[in-house]
């Protein structure tokens, strides 16, 4: 019973990534899109968000569907590698079904820090640009022209909105909810508030370009004062992978009855196993809680 567990993974996760990439509504994301499409239903509307801070051009359906190949890759290339194991081929497949989540959450996180580095300068831009007469849209032309992407892209886009008739106050939320970050958030909301309230709007600029530099010094005291913490946190949870292995390879034989069954259907001495990578995440999900600090 227990070696059909591969074979019946492997067809489950062809047969959904081969329903999820033939299926209708797996296009472009509104990063590509003027016009946003309706949101995907049930749990695929749940990827729409990280897709679109990534600035990946594609749609949840065809992201879950090549999920769904990954994880038949993993779990062909576990059975390849281990034929005699079913677990190991299991191990395949949840890697290739986890790491392209993994990897597309690594990758919004860092789009979102590139946007964080590249605000202030952005803003210094704009407040420049103002002070020499040009009005905010001419001011965020100029900048979406200069600048590099992914700052360039989004202020191009806005507007491009405000030219085809889109509301300046309705391009400036719609940039905030594509990039879903608090200091853009915050600036959107400067410049909404001067747009309501009227004043200088360079000085308005200046104002949210200082406030920026006090932000970002007191996160990097914050990384830096939680460096090791953090730095900790990895080095445990490598460590008994980096063990594992270098006993796998002094002595197979013995390591390699943690993921082998001693009978068919049993997974008795698979537990231990199982029971210490439960806790493995559950103490880096600790360490990293712990070592994160809002502010």
């Amino acid at each position: 019973m227990s070696s059909l567990l591969p074979l019946a993974i492997g067809v489950a996760a062809g047969a959904t990534a081969l329903r999820l990439l033939s299926g209708p509504g797996g296009g472009s994301t509104p990063q590509s899109d003027p016009q946003a499409p309706e949101a995907s239903p049930g749990l695929l509307g749940l990827l729409e968000p990280p897709l679109r801070r990534a600035g990946l051009a594609l749609g949840p359906r065809h992201y879950a569907g090549w999920a769904a190949v990954a994880c038949l890759a993993g779990d062909l290339a576990g059975w390849l590698l281990a034929p005699e194991s079913p677990l190991v081929a299991m191990a395949g497949a949840l890697i290739g079904a986890v790491g392209p989540f993994v990897l597309l959450a690594r990758q919004a996180q860092a789009r979102v820090r590139l946007f964080e580095l590249q605000l202030l300068p952005t803003v210094v831009q704009l407040s420049e640009a103002v002070a020499a007469g040009r009005s905010l849209q001419d001011a965020l032309a100029v900048v979406a022209q200069t600048g590099r992407p992914p700052m360039s892209r989004e202020l191009a886009r806005v507007v491009d909105a405000v030219e085809h008739g889109v509301p300046f106050e309705a391009a400036l939320r719609e940039l905030r909810e594509r990039v879903e970050n608090e200091d853009i958030a915050f600036f959107v909301a400067a410049v909404l508030l001067q747009r309501q309230a009227g004043g200088s709007l360079a000085q308005v600029f200046d104002g949210i370009a200082q406030t920026l530099r006090q932000r970002f010094a007191l996160r990097d005291l914050v990384r830096s004062l939680t460096a090791q913490g953090r730095l900790s946190g990895m080095l445990l949870s490598l460590l008994p992978v980096g063990l594992g292995l270098y006993m796998y390879w002094l002595v197979p034989g013995h390591i390699s009855k943690l993921w082998t069954f001693a009978e068919p259907g049993s997974f008795t001495n698979c537990l231990p196993l199982l029971l210490c990578a439960a806790a493995q995440a559950i103490g880096f999900l600790w360490i990293h809680k712990l070592a994160t600090i809002d502010y």
